[in-house]
């Protein structure tokens, strides 16, 4: 079977954890216990994903001429990933984002750096036409617009985790119509359902099938016009969630590709956990015949108990 061919659109950053026991009220201070910086971005965490499951995998992004752009790009490109689209910006820098963890919540403080100073028309540098598909994060709206309508000409499958800033502004419901499927969580499947209901997303569309919705350690759905599908995650020890939304992601975009049984979903499902289970952002070092193995057990289980 030819390896499937699947090009990430989206950002790179160095992601700097800080972990600490109590949070600050205003004006106050916390010891960070512990600090720690890890190659990041929802489209370098995909990327690493999908080449882990042996897809053949580019990368189109955008990073400063620093050091941090230069260590995230060496990253990836040990990783099996083709780096050859990642843009240097001169004068800018590389995205980073602050994690501070406290006992009972986390967030994320982003500086998108160069990612937000992509040129329009940066999809050009790509062939569309000669990949299987592409799996797009959170790129500027413009060329976030710009690849879906080159993939649509080039009748290429765009799966689709736009993020909650981009889900939120105005207009998002009829951009997404472009994508084949979209990922959203449940805090942005309830803005997007405020004002738009399924039926309407998924019918009226053109090219929309299929809205994913997840849930972290309660699984996840997938809305279909023809049918509601559920599936379970795993039962892992969470030890750092930041990339499992991007490992879900990407073992979807591929399992749907290859046709690999029993779902995407469920297959999505497992990935995401076992991300979720890795103590770095890039997620757990898991290959098709592992994460394959881990559904099977599910199914297994799930099978006894009915």
């Amino acid at each position: 079977m030819r390896t499937a061919r699947i090009l990430v659109v989206g950002g790179l950053n160095v992601d700097v954890h800080l972990l600490t026991d109590d949070e600050p009220g205003d004006d106050g201070t916390a010891i960070v216990t512990q600090l720690r910086t890890s190659a990041g971005g929802h489209a370098g965490n995909g990327a690493a994903a999908l080449a882990r499951l042996g897809a053949d995998t580019a990368i189109l992004s955008a990073v400063g001429d620093d050091p941090d752009g230069e260590r995230l790009v060496s990253e990836l490109r040990r990783s099996g990933v083709d780096t050859g689209t990642v843009l240097r910006l001169a004068g800018a820098p590389t995205g980073r984002v602050v994690i501070p963890h406290f006992r009972q919540r986390r967030y994320m403080l982003m500086h998108r750096g160069a990612l937000d100073l992509m040129p329009e028309d940066a999809g050009s540098k790509v062939e569309l036409a000669a990949v299987d598909a592409v799996l797009m994060f959170d790129p500027v709206p413009p060329v976030a617009r710009s690849i879906l309508v080159r993939a649509g000409w080039a009748g290429v499958p765009v799966y689709w985790n736009p993020g909650g800033a981009m889900v939120q502004q105005e207009g998002f419901a009829k951009i997404a119509r472009a994508a084949s499927v979209i990922f959203v969580n449940r805090a942005e499947f309830a803005h997007l359902c405020a004002d738009h209901r399924i039926e309407a997303l998924l019918l009226g569309a053109s090219r929309l099938r299929r809205l994913v919705v997840t849930m972290g350690r309660d699984g996840a759905v997938e809305y279909r016009p023809e049918a509601v599908l559920t599936a379970t995650a795993l039962a892992v020890t969470e030890v750092d969630a930041t990339g499992a939304g991007d490992a879900f992601a990407a073992a979807y975009a591929f399992a749907d590709i290859a046709n690999l049984g029993p779902s995407p979903l469920a297959i999505a499902c497992v990935a995401g956990s076992l991300a979720a289970a890795a103590a770095d952002a890039r997620g757990a070092d898991t290959r098709l015949p592992d994460l394959l193995a881990r559904v099977a057990e599910i199914q297994v289980r799930q099978r006894r108990a009915a």
